[in-house]
């Protein structure tokens, strides 16, 4: 399996998030510790002001679930939880190597 740097992927995700239809798939390990969780259709979003984080904010993704309802669809998980990522045109799953740079 490929790999990915997490700045790399980090960075193709945000580059996504204006794009008309574009949308990227990830895997990442849920907060609760219970396994992982496959997020087919996301894209990256602001986090909103009642989201105050007590930490660097860089430490989450916000993003956006499009396979969910509206009300459902904003969720956030910490950045290195994300283990797997998959972009457009031919959605290859990446494995995301947070230990190197670049």
């Amino acid at each position: 399996m490929k790999e990915i740097s997490g700045y790399e992927a980090i960075a193709r995700m945000r580059g996504l998030r204006h794009a008309t239809n574009q949308y990227f798939s990830m895997w990442h390990l849920r907060m609760d510790g219970s396994g992982m969780r496959e997020v087919l259709r996301c894209r990256v979003r602001p986090s909103f002001p009642k989201e105050k984080f007590k930490v660097n904010p860089e430490l989450y993704l916000t993003y956006t679930d499009l396979g969910l309802a509206k009300e459902d669809q904003n969720k956030t998980c910490r950045r290195r939880f994300i283990r797997y990522v998959a972009f457009p045109p031919e959605f290859e799953k990446l494995k995301i190597n947070w230990f190197t740079h670049g």
